[in-house]
């Protein structure tokens, strides 16, 4: 009765043992409160949610429990113990300090806790705590400030570090769709005529024929007999998506669709065309609350050819690439994203496997975007520290910091921007508040450009005409020499 089994709407399932914590006076009522936070009815309804309000918990019985005197069951849980649990986050991880606090009042406001702790206890816990935030540089560090009493703001980029990574983007992707398609073309013409090959075409046929029907990977001629060989990853590239294309795709994805990491990583193989220039698809919106994440969308598909600029092309080419993994692949997965993988490198025991890396759980497989760009052959740079020499040294200058984050911040700010700053036009995955606290407030971008916005409004409003105005409603007086002549009186 310790051990809660959780099956979330995204499919994904996960258990929690209570037992393992401390207090075992708490465990009982612990375990029913987050069985009705990870229920049905409750708001944590996927893996990554219930597994950051694990975390949150995990943190908090941690805490009580190293108390000098901690309270040994819920009834002796005091108002003071809460403001030392959040005192205590806030000087060793302020970052998700308030997170926690607020995660614990979710908890201990379920009935089966509620009833056990002191009313105190909850008021305590309905406080509303102040959120300071202070944007960061784009190219800043990413630490938080030394004070520990701010939260960080991850900024968009300028529009020349915009346009570098764009760039990159496109051209790791078009590498990877040429690669998968000359490996297929190859194959399709051994399948035909292998005799009208040559030697070494025809051998590569041949071991491309093995892997479209077994998807094993064999050691090319002349390559050492080891599974980690890289001319077989090499080769199993001709066919196949790997982890390594992962980052440069996601990423474009991201860009293209306007949507945050999550929603990329999740993109389902269910479609609809509109007349072959559009998809539709219903994806997937987190943090909207229970029964309010999923959203249909519909994509431009564009011309042929532009795939890599419109987001409806770029999906079907998506789809395109990983199909041949998604056959090979043992149970059918509702995923978009399948790709193959090292089996020794996973720990599984075989040569090979084809995989959905995100389908029991979005972080099971790291992305890592910032070292893709410093990886590439030519690595991304950030635009000059400002105050710096702009001629420096390409050496000297710092690597671009990549994140999903920053892409969505970058995406917001630039749509925002040819929405003429209209903010009901320019909500499209958030709130306006949303929009504006988290992605446009103290954006260097976006502020620039109100800037800009307000200083030539400003000029034009010195350059027209002035007229004498009427002191008593503030209207512009008649020009007198419009005026009919009138005869004057003492009165």
């Amino acid at each position: 009765m310790l051990v809660v089994a959780f099956h979330g709407d995204d499919g994904r399932r996960a258990t929690f043992d209570v037992s393992r914590l401390p207090l075992p006076g708490w465990h009982q009522a612990l375990a029913a409160a987050f069985a009705e936070r990870t229920g049905p009815a409750g708001g944590l309804r996927t893996h990554a949610a219930a597994r950051t309000g694990w975390g949150s918990l995990v943190r908090l019985m941690r805490f009580l429990g190293s108390l000098p005197q901690p309270p040994t069951v819920p009834g002796e849980l005091t108002p003071e113990h809460v403001t030392a649990f959040h005192a205590h986050r806030m000087t060793t991880s302020p970052a998700t300090a308030r997170q926690d606090f607020t995660r614990a009042r979710l908890l201990f406001t379920r009935l089966s806790l509620r009833e056990q702790v002191a009313p105190q206890v909850i008021d305590r816990l309905r406080r509303r705590l102040p959120a300071p935030r202070t944007p960061m540089a784009a190219t800043g560090p990413a630490a938080l400030p030394a004070t520990g009493t701010t939260k960080r703001l991850t900024s968009g980029y300028s529009d020349g570090e915009l346009a570098r990574l764009m760039a990159a983007l496109r051209a790791d992707a078009a590498q990877i769709r040429d690669r998968i398609r000359a490996g297929e073309d190859i194959l399709r013409r051994y399948q035909r005529d292998p005799q009208a090959l040559g030697e070494e075409d025809r051998a590569l046929g041949r071991m491309l024929e093995q892997m479209d029907a077994t998807g094993q990977v064999p050691t090319p001629p002349g390559a050492r007999p080891n599974p980690f060989a890289p001319e077989r990853l090499a080769l199993a590239g001709r066919l196949f998506l790997t982890l390594w294309d992962l980052p440069p795709l996601l990423l474009l994805a991201a860009a293209l669709s306007e949507r945050n990491g999550e929603t990329v990583k999740e993109l389902p193989v269910a479609h609809r065309m509109l007349d072959d220039r559009a998809v539709e698809v219903v994806i997937v919106k987190r943090r909207r609350g229970a029964s309010r994440w999923s959203e249909t969308v519909t994509w431009e598909i564009g011309a042929p050819g532009r795939e890599l600029h419109t987001p409806g092309g770029f999906y079907l080419l998506l789809l395109e690439l990983t199909a041949r993994s998604r056959r090979l692949r043992g149970s059918p997965s509702p995923l978009l994203w399948c790709v193959w993988r090292n089996g020794y490198g996973a720990g599984l025991g075989v040569a090979d496997d084809h995989c959905a890396p995100f389908a029991h759980s979005l972080r099971g497989t790291p992305i890592l975007p910032t070292a893709w760009a410093a990886g590439r052959r030519r690595p991304l740079l950030a635009d000059p520290q400002p105050g710096s020499n702009s001629t420096q040294a390409s050496g000297d200058a710092l690597p671009l910091q990549v994140s999903f984050n920053r892409i969505k911040t970058s995406m917001e700010v630039r749509r925002t921007k040819r929405m003429g700053g209209h903010l009901p036009s320019a909500a499209k995955s958030n709130t306006m508040p949303v929009l504006f606290r988290n992605y446009l407030s103290g954006d260097p971008v976006i502020t620039s450009w109100a800037q800009e916005v307000l200083g030539d409004a400003l000029v034009d409003a010195e350059q027209q005409p002035s007229w004498p105005t009427n002191e008593l409603y503030g209207r512009p007086a008649a020009d007198p020499a419009s005026l009919p002549d009138r005869p004057t009186s003492r009165r």
